[in-house]
């Protein structure tokens, strides 16, 4: 009677089925011995270039993870016009995986509506000799590559600022806002928090005060300690312990409710309609 054995061999994404067909009877036949023979050595030869493959595929997984460089970028902004969307590139800050700034410098703007000086800290005469948007741009890319994994908050504002090329300039990015993301049993819906919430209220030793003037370095010095602190080492049951933490902890109004949506006659209404005097279209958060 003619048998049937078959042999799955499992790894990942692979899955190699053999049939061996071994007629007992027919056992002592030398054709037939050779053939079990041959098909036997051939399993053996797929086996072994699989579990090469294997080798390779872990090796190169262990190179690209080690190649990643890990650097947060945050920018701030003046007005170059009195809609919510006239906004100019104005300070740069770069962070290390350390939490250490390796760069930072102001950006010459030509048309200055506002400095936002209660928002920015900046005012005038701080822009005076200041690089051009196109060399601070430069600079920055030179300090970056495609191994780097670039952290922050609503990071892609911050990449299109910087006018950074995935792939080139970097190889993915991080959104702590996306990550921090976490449903509300209270409003049965999904609540966002901003970076300054998130640090308040993870980071030990943070100020609570209701405003100060933004710092794009220690901006990125909080996105760089909490992705550290959270998501450097994945720990779920840490993570949901944060968002709980988040959710149950009162936010500060936003820096834009705080002035109530306008400051030096520009508006700070981009996502809150009610609130626009300027005729920028409005978005969402």
């Amino acid at each position: 009677m003619l048998k049937y054995f078959w042999t799955n061999i499992y790894e990942k994404h692979f899955q190699i089925q053999v049939i061996i067909f071994e007629n007992l009877d027919l056992a002592r036949s030398t054709k037939i011995s050779k053939q079990i023979y041959l098909l036997k050595k051939n399993i053996l030869k797929i086996v072994e270039e699989d579990e090469e493959a294997r080798r390779r595929s872990r090796r190169s997984l262990i190179d690209n993870v080690t190649m990643v460089r890990l650097f947060s970028v945050d920018c701030e902004c003046v007005a170059d016009g009195r809609g919510h969307n006239a906004r100019a590139l104005s300070l740069v800050a770069v962070v290390d995986e350390n939490s250490k700034t390796v760069y930072k410098s102001p950006v010459a703007v030509t048309n200055v509506v506002s400095y936002l000086t209660r928002i920015t800290g900046q005012k005038q005469g701080d822009l005076e000799g200041a690089p051009s948007a196109a060399t601070v741009q430069a600079q920055v890319k030179a300090l970056l590559g495609p191994d780097v994994l670039i952290v922050g908050q609503s990071v892609q504002s911050d990449l299109d600022w910087l006018k950074l090329i995935k792939g080139v300039d970097y190889q993915d990015s991080f959104d702590l806002a996306d990550k921090f993301k976490a449903f509300n049993p209270k409003y049965q819906n999904y609540s966002h928090f901003s970076l300054q919430h998130e640090a308040r209220t993870l980071l030990s030793g943070m100020s609570h005060q209701s405003h100060q003037a933004h710092d794009p370095a220690l901006d990125a010095k909080w996105s760089m300690d909490l992705y550290r602190m959270f998501f450097a080492t994945p720990n779920e049951a840490k993570l949901n312990v944060a968002k709980k933490k988040l959710i149950s902890t009162r936010p500060a109004p936003s820096i834009a409710k705080q002035f109530n949506y306008q400051m030096d006659g520009i508006c700070m209404a981009k996502f809150y309609p009610k609130m626009c005097i300027c005729d920028d279209p409005t978005g969402q958060n």
